[in-house]
């Protein structure tokens, strides 16, 4: 049994073009990629990776998002009002508040606000997640627990736990080969 290793390259060579196009991809491999990636759930593909949310209050200042990005190394924040989930601010919208208004001013007016932020719940699927960042044309989603923002889920997260995976499933299938 040839090494599947180009094939697992070509796969995330594809997504990386077009995540959607790739899970049509993968879909045709059959039943066993399917049941394999395709179908586990969202907090699988996390549930390595540290989920700790970097946050802000609404009410603080771009001098305090722009903190807090740095402390974290993110390019996005979670907004609550008190303990609600009120939205997100990414940092074009702290550029722009900086530019127009300077350090001092709120997120209140820059935030992108919950109802236009989209979400996928840590029990979905792996393709439904990758559905979304297709028809969507999204880079991140925030990953919901009963409603509340538990973490944020990125193409560039998903595309390297497919790859841990698919490598895996690689290695499976070519020492059980030999």
């Amino acid at each position: 049994m040839k090494s599947r290793g180009p094939a697992v390259f070509s796969t995330l060579q594809t997504m990386s073009n077009g995540i959607g196009r790739a899970a049509l991809a993968i879909e045709g491999q059959g039943n066993l990629v399917d049941a394999l990636i395709l179908q586990r759930r969202v907090h699988e593909t996390i549930g390595d990776v540290p989920i700790a949310i970097a946050a802000i209050q609404k009410d603080q200042s771009m001098r305090e998002a722009l903190a807090a990005m740095n402390a974290h190394h993110v390019g996005m924040l979670i907004v609550f009002q008190n303990t609600v989930f009120a939205g997100i601010l990414c940092a074009t919208e702290v550029r722009q508040a900086i530019l127009d208004e300077g350090l001092e001013k709120t997120s209140a007016s820059y935030l992108i606000p919950a109802k236009k932020v989209f979400c996928i719940s840590h029990d979905d699927s792996v393709a439904e997640a990758i559905r979304s960042f297709d028809d969507h044309r999204i880079k991140r989603l925030i990953v919901t627990k009963e409603s509340r923002p538990i973490g944020i889920l990125t193409t560039g997260m998903l595309l390297r736990w497919i790859g841990r995976e698919l490598t895996a499933m690689a290695s499976a299938g070519s020492s059980s080969a030999r």
